[in-house]
């Protein structure tokens, strides 16, 4: 994801998550911020969130972040690195 955003040239803040052992710590140069609650200090039309919680076969964590943060009116933007193969017929949604 961060290497995604970084070849867009977008603006990177930091990086959230819920483990506070990492908090303080960086990933690939950008430093863990703290948990889901700091983006609440960013109004919903001042950040565009990236949701970089992978997936396995279960996308109910990936979801209840996205719904969550939706209801709260923040938009998710939708990333695609620029070496990806997407065929033309293929839509992807807010938050991909």
């Amino acid at each position: 994801m961060i290497d995604a955003l970084k070849c867009d040239n977008h603006e990177i803040l930091g990086a959230v998550d819920s483990d506070p052992g990492t908090h303080g710590e960086a990933i690939l140069g950008f430093p863990v911020i703290g948990d889901d609650s700091v983006v609440l200090g960013h109004a919903p039309g001042d950040v565009l969130l990236a949701n970089g919680i992978g997936s396995t076969g279960d996308t109910g964590p990936r979801r209840r972040i996205f719904e969550a943060f939706k209801d709260k009116g923040y938009t998710f933007m939708t990333v695609v690195h620029p070496s990806a193969v997407v065929a033309a017929d293929v839509v992807l949604g807010e938050g991909a």
